[in-house]
């Protein structure tokens, strides 16, 4: 070897050896969180606030203020980080929802701790899942404890099977990290921890016996090395602790994280808004690609009989959680996300062994066609069952029908030419293209566009766009009355809500009453549109549409396409108003006059 040639093999040493950690699949995890940090961040302010949203982020604006936690504290979690968020950048919708965001993206790089159990694609396609799982992006965009409790159950997942393969201590802290963070979270917590304590209790007393053994043996361990389960317990409490009460600023938010504990058992004793089946009904809506994978990947597991005790573990989550959220009528929206986490990792791996069986079988010739032909099929379908839904000409239900037919008539012919196993295999793969598609447009449609929509199950009840014009046209009674835009002494009713509230958190003179009276003397009131006006004479008011709310009702089967397809109905959504009253002066009513008008909404 020439002195040339050894210094090019020296030079291409040093570089393998500097960038050795830069492989295929760190170049494809950097690509995921990537796509979920502009997903979960793009326009993340736009959306208007929701009751429940502004209760939480308004009690820790009042604390970061200096007024103490004087409004509600639903989830002691949110409200530590709000309250950094807030010391930090400032009062905002962005800063409110940024520790959903993390949460969020924690949720999507936990199952790199997954790597041995569900491999390292089966890991990866979880990891995308959840980047474009339309209910968890949702809730990573929305204040509330729900994400973070989905994210804790799913460490609690990696630090205690990993533990149960290598007996590493760290990964039973990060399981006693994970524990502490879903109890101060949300009522959700004791939901992972009821399904996780039954499953190991299961396990060590019944269950097969090499699982048993592995418990036992790991418990044994535990028993032995003392040390290992005192961190571990001071790990849970000062995580708990410390997130509780805002690192150790505010006491009474140990109360209010015991308080979850009666507050998901008062949701057994509720009787709830929402079915028993609301939460497969947001699945079917939003998350068909999991729901059908991941009951796929329960139907294996039960099939195959294997002895994975993380599929095991899974398929107890799933069961267990439809069981109990069937049964609490206070279930939570967010309560779904403990339902999309353990069929997301059941899906992952099920189009895991998907694409391992294609890469080695797969023949371009008659699967790669197969594959085609579904494809456009289903594209071909839903054209014609979309035309019928906003046609409702029955040509176009037919010839969607038809294509279903001609899709079946297609998979039983591949069967009787092929086998089982490639008609399994090249169904699989069409079924699971088909409904990324259907996923992916979902959780578009869900998060940016629609994303204030009473008709979205998901969303609940929005705030309107209505805020923003009640709010400039403050602006301008301000402009006329006192000279400058948010200068003017108002006065609002506490039944208003506390969206407003928020809005005008900043507003230099605002009072709230509970009761408005007649005496009532300021240049601008704010007033619930509901009941006999409390103002005197002299005002003159205008009313704005704050939130909307919308139920289905008794839909025909075109409706309920027409719904299901684009969320459009002929029914319109129930609006709550408020009245933003101006004093009216003689020589100013006819400008005010002039700036009160009414908005159109196109609800």
């Amino acid at each position: 070897m020439s002195q040339a040639e050894a210094f090019v093999a020296e030079l291409r040493g040093r570089a393998e050896r500097k960038f050795s950690w830069l492989t295929v699949e760190t170049a494809l995890w950097t690509m995921v969180v990537v796509l979920a940090v502009m997903l979960r961040a793009y326009n993340l302010g736009w959306r208007l606030m929701q009751e429940g949203e502004a209760v939480q982020a308004l009690a820790a604006w009042r604390f970061v203020q200096g007024e103490g936690a004087t409004g509600s504290v639903t989830s002691p979690l949110v409200f530590t980080l709000q309250v950094i968020a807030f010391g930090l950048f400032g009062g905002s919708e962005v800063a409110a929802r940024l520790g959903s965001v993390l949460w969020g993206l924690a949720l999507v790089l936990l199952p790199l701790g997954l790597r041995r159990q569900l491999g390292r694609v089966g890991a990866l396609i979880a990891g995308v899942l959840l980047a474009l799982s339309p209910t968890a992006l949702f809730f990573s965009r929305f204040v509330d404890g729900g994400i973070a409790v989905a994210a804790a159950a799913l460490a609690v997942t990696v630090g205690l099977f990993n533990y149960l393969e290598e007996r590493r201590p760290t990964h039973l802290y990060l399981a006693a990290a994970g524990l502490a963070v879903a109890l101060s979270a949300a009522p959700g917590g004791y939901t992972v921890l009821l399904v996780t304590g039954t499953f190991l209790t299961f396990i060590a007393l019944r269950g097969p016996a090499v699982w048993r053994e592995r418990v036992q043996a790991a418990w044994q361990a535990l028993r032995r090395e003392g040390t290992v389960v005192r961190t571990g317990v001071t790990v849970f409490a000062a995580v708990f602790v410390l997130l509780s009460t805002t690192f150790l600023l505010h006491f009474p938010g140990l109360g209010q994280a015991a308080d979850l504990l009666s507050a998901w058992l008062r949701a057994f004793g509720t009787k709830g808004a929402t079915s028993w089946s609301f939460h497969l009904q947001l699945l079917a809506l939003y998350e068909p690609l999991v729901l059908v994978l991941g009951l796929a990947g329960i139907g294996y597991f039960l099939a195959a009989r294997r002895s994975d005790v993380l599929l095991a573990f899974l398929s107890w989550w799933v069961l267990l959680a439809l069981v109990i959220y069937a049964l609490a009528g206070g279930r939570t929206t967010a309560d779904v996300l403990l339902l999309v986490v353990p069929l997301t990792l059941l899906a992952a791996k099920t189009i895991g062994l998907l694409l391992e069986r294609a890469s080695q079988e797969f023949v371009r010739d008659r699967e790669g066609l197969f594959l085609a032909v579904a494809s456009a099929m289903a594209v071909y379908s839903y054209l014609q069952w979309a035309a019928y839904a906003i046609g409702r000409e029955y040509d176009f239900l037919v010839l969607g029908l038809l294509a279903l037919a001609l899709m079946v008539v297609l998979t039983v012919l591949y069967f009787f030419w092929f086998g089982l196993e490639p008609t399994l295999r090249a169904a699989g793969l069409a079924l699971t293209l088909i409904l990324v598609m259907v996923t992916v447009a979902a959780g578009l449609h869900v998060n940016f566009p629609r994303s204030e929509d009473p008709r979205e199950p998901l969303v609940g009840v929005p705030t309107t766009t209505g805020v923003r014009d009640l709010l400039e046209t403050l602006e301008r009674a301000s402009l006329s009355e006192a000279g400058q835009p948010g200068a003017v002494e108002v006065t609002m009713d506490q039944a208003v809500g506390p969206v407003l509230e928020w809005y005008l958190r900043d507003w230099p003179v605002l009072r709230v009453v509970e009761h408005l009276d007649p005496s009532v003397t300021s240049p601008v009131v704010l007033s619930p549109a509901e009941g006999e006006p409390v103002v005197g004479e002299e005002y003159s008011g205008q009313d704005f549409i704050v939130q909307q709310t919308w139920r289905p009702g008794d839909m025909s089967f075109g409706e309920t396409l027409r719904w299901i397809m684009f969320r459009r109905t002929a029914s319109r959504a129930e609006a709550r108003r408020v009245v933003l009253w101006v004093i009216a002066r003689p020589e100013e009513s006819e400008a005010i006059a002039d700036d009160l008008e009414l908005a159109e909404y196109p609800y």
